[in-house]
């Protein structure tokens, strides 16, 4: 008996080491990592790249993802700050070069414009957050802001590390991870409510005034796991008037899950945020004035 059951146990661990090896040949299992900041919640850790879905992510020296940014930014190129929770972010499944704030640099690489879009986002944000975070670390000299409104953060409340069950660290194995994913999808979401919605339109009117002249371009986009309360979309149709509205832009096809988009749906929102924003794009240097 004790001979079989150390064949069986022997015969896990050599299962369970294959498949360890075989995830890091394939490049798949990593997770990306956080660190809590009282002001904003959290953020990712700064200079990481990980591949949780077999497509690197690039967390850059900021703890956004992307690039580094331009330091110091060319005279001929117009920044662009995106703000947004796990949509803008754009998950682990969607390439870098696919994420709609990529393509507003390819699309206007394409018209000879010379565009940088900054990924201020992190899954799990609502407005409170990603308004925080502009407090504490200012526009870094962005010409436009493009604050991303899905349905699902109209009433989020501010989060924060532990109530998203963001990791801190990095698991030794990356079966390990399989496991937190799977944690993950068991996680209650956070509770909506009504005086969240009240905070968080009351922290993107905080957002104007930090903007100020900049043009500010709001775009509003569905969640097919929202809350059922269309009548919470009031207040922000109130403060921005003339959002961008992608609510009924998308098909199944535009989804890999019920709230986040494929690199279809990015294209999507790439090409509808620069067709609003062009006119300003071009004014390079001097991008003023109402979209």
């Amino acid at each position: 008996m004790l001979a079989r059951l150390g064949l069986a146990a022997a015969a896990i661990i050599l299962v369970l080491g294959a498949a360890e090896l075989a995830m890091r040949i394939l490049g798949v299992g990593q997770v990306v990592t956080y660190t809590p900041d009282p002001r904003f919640g959290y953020l990712m850790r700064p200079s990481q790249v990980v591949s949780t879905y077999g497509e690197p992510i690039e967390i850059n020296a900021l703890g956004l993802r992307g690039p580094p940014v331009l330091d110091p930014r060319p005279a001929d190129t117009v920044r662009v700050l995106f703000l947004g929770d796990s949509i803008t972010y754009g998950g682990g499944r969607v390439p870098e070069a696919a994420l709609f704030c990529r393509r507003l640099e390819t699309l206007a690489r394409a018209d000879g414009l010379h565009v940088e879009s900054l990924n201020v986002s992190a899954p799990g944000w609502s407005p409170q957050n990603w308004t925080a975070w502009v407090e504490a670390n200012g526009l870094l000299g962005a010409d436009a802001v493009v604050v991303v409104i899905p349905a699902i953060d109209r009433a989020r409340p501010f989060a924060t590390l532990s109530a998203n069950a963001m990791e801190e660290r990095a698991p030794l194995l990356r079966l390990t991870s399989l496991w937190l994913k799977w944690r993950e999808t068991l996680t209650a979401g956070p509770t909506l409510s009504d005086e969240a919605m009240a905070a968080n339109v009351t922290a993107l009117e905080r957002l104007g005034a930090a903007v100020g002249a900049r043009p500010l371009l709001a775009v509003f986009v569905p969640s097919e796991g929202e809350d059922g309360r269309p009548d919470r979309w009031a207040p922000y149709e109130a403060l921005y008037p003339n959002a961008l509205d992608l609510r009924r832009a998308f098909g199944p096809a535009d989804y890999v899950d019920p709230v986040h988009f494929s690199a279809a749906g990015h294209e999507l929102i790439g090409r509808a945020v620069y067709a609003r924003l062009r006119p300003a794009l071009s004014a390079v240097g001097a991008p003023r004035g109402g979209l």
